[in-house]
């Protein structure tokens, strides 16, 4: 097979940076292929060949009949239609240097013979990427506006009305015609043509999830597990029932609950590039956590907190959370071993066994937080298996004792004195935290990030505003921290009132 033509580095990077997905594009080769008619009929032998007529209508050729059409075009007859040979994904090295620009992409090539004056296929658009090189002769172009493909598995490619041509374009050879997915287009032919068609189809959303299904029913019992049997008549038919509302709910939520190496595996296999959530120091700091909390009957690192979150207009990974589940509670001196490893790393530690995470009140809290944005990061998945829990007014009573007295104790460290920039914005964080209880009985939500948290102070509590303001700036590292201390108290005293009810009217056992 020969190697087919592309645009020259700079045509192509052009494109993809000006046009790609928008509009097309015409541009030159970098060298010519030129086609014969031995390659002609070597492709016959290997491709889908079929006619295509301009009422719309086409028909499938046999290897034979694809010979005939082809040694008709090549003795200058006039063809009744276009032939279409659909070489689909070929060899390496028809289009080498093609899936060389673009790894991960599914690459097709078809070919297209035509002679004039006539019309080709009838005008459509595309839900892939189009470059069409011009082999032999010429074809006039007429290109209209880029449309939405409403559906990329089976879309309408024959508008009801043809929208109106905007622009004309004559291809030669040695022109390669760059368009988008959607780009409505036609073709017409003077005298002979033979242009290829190289289709690029993108990896997508749907793609990365249905190998995210495949990668995580490998490991998970639960989505390998049948479907229940609904109607066991055998003259009926076996008929299996179809997963309710809350199980298809609960099987999402386990299909989403992907680690971070099988992520990195699954964009590997995809060949799409994969940027590291984590720097290597917290990643470092992780394993070691991981390979100490060994001797305690470790079950599960968890990674938590903005930055394993949905993403949220204006809101940022301000924090990183690591959680440990173990067997066995891990002793204070080695929690204070962790700590000192994480000093000058914007990061929190939380430790909690797996009998106080599943039976214990007061880590309702980290329970519904690992359920709804916790990611493991090393050991066994275990959150699908402990109960699932919503915000309640007992949630909010433990959250508002916890981050008053956080707040508390915070004011005394910065007494003494620190100059630990992380360990004082982590206090300012602390503070705006004094909201969370009262942001879960108000929109039934468990909010942790501290810029949101801030946001609802300003808004609710006008005299509090400008502490909040300081705060959140704080977090955001660009206020200076000389007036934190204040700030954090001017917050606990204006909110601790309200705290202070949610505690006495809710039983925090």
């Amino acid at each position: 097979m020969h190697e087919l033509s592309m645009p020259t580095t700079e045509d192509l990077q052009s494109v993809i940076d000006t046009h790609w997905s928008r509009s097309w594009a015409l541009r030159k080769v970098s060298s010519q292929t030129v086609m014969t008619t031995e390659m002609l009929n070597e492709l016959a032998e290997t491709c889908e060949g079929s006619a295509h007529y301009p009422d719309g209508t086409f028909e499938e050729l046999s290897t034979e009949q694809t010979k005939v059409w082809i040694r008709r075009f090549c003795d200058g007859e006039r063809l009744e239609g276009t032939v279409k040979l659909a070489i689909g994904d070929t060899d390496e090295t028809t289009l080498a240097d093609w899936k060389a620009i673009f790894p991960g992409s599914n690459v097709r090539i078809n070919y297209f013979l035509s002679t004039g004056p006539a019309k080709g296929i009838r005008p459509h658009y595309d839900n892939h990427h189009v470059f069409a090189v011009q082999l032999i002769g010429e074809k006039t172009w007429g290109l209209g506006p880029k449309v939405a493909v409403s559906s990329p598995e089976a879309p309408d490619f024959y508008p009801e009305i043809d929208p109106p041509v905007e622009a004309t374009v004559q291809t030669k050879v040695g022109d390669v015609l760059y368009i988008p997915p959607g780009g409505w287009h036609g073709a017409e032919t003077r005298e002979h043509s033979v242009h290829a068609t190289v289709g690029i189809y993108p990896p997508t959303y749907a793609e990365y999830l249905r190998q995210l299904i495949s990668s995580r029913a490998s490991s998970d019992v639960v989505l390998r597990s049948e479907l229940p049997i609904a109607q066991s008549n055998i003259e009926s038919g076996v008929c299996f029932s179809a997963p309710s509302l809350e199980v298809t709910k609960e099987l999402t939520d386990r299909v989403v609950r992907v680690s971070l190496k099988e992520r990195a595996d699954l964009s590997s296999k995809m060949d799409l590039l994969h940027s590291e959530e984590l720097t290597a120091s917290v990643l470092k700091l992780a394993g070691d956590i991981w390979c100490e909390a060994e001797v305690y009957g470790r079950v599960g690192l968890y990674l938590r907190g903005s930055v394993a979150r949905t993403s949220i207009p204006g809101i940022h990974p301000w924090d990183i959370d690591l959680v440990l589940v173990t067997r066995q509670e891990v002793p204070e001196a080695a929690r204070r071993l962790a700590r000192d490893k994480i000093d000058g790393l914007e990061l929190d530690m939380k430790y909690v066994t797996v009998h106080d995470l599943i039976k214990v009140d007061r880590e309702l809290p980290t329970r519904l937080l690992l359920r709804s944005e916790g990611v493991l990061l090393f050991g066994q998945d275990i959150v699908c298996a402990i109960p699932s829990v919503k915000p309640s007014p007992l949630m909010a009573a433990i959250i508002a004792s916890r981050q008053a007295e956080a707040c508390r104790i915070n004011d005394t460290v910065m007494s003494d004195g620190t100059s630990d920039g992380v360990l004082v914005q982590r206090f300012a964080k602390a503070a705006l935290r004094l909201a969370t209880p009262l942001i879960m009985l108000q929109v039934n939500r468990l909010e942790r990030d501290p810029v949101a948290c801030g946001w609802f102070i300003s808004a609710n509590y006008p005299e509090l505003r400008q502490a909040s303001e300081y705060l959140v700036a704080c977090v955001r590292g660009v206020n200076d921290l000389g007036e934190v201390q204040l700030m954090c108290r001017v917050l606990l005293d204006g909110l601790q009132g309200e705290l202070g009810q949610i505690e006495s009217q809710t039983y925090v056992g």
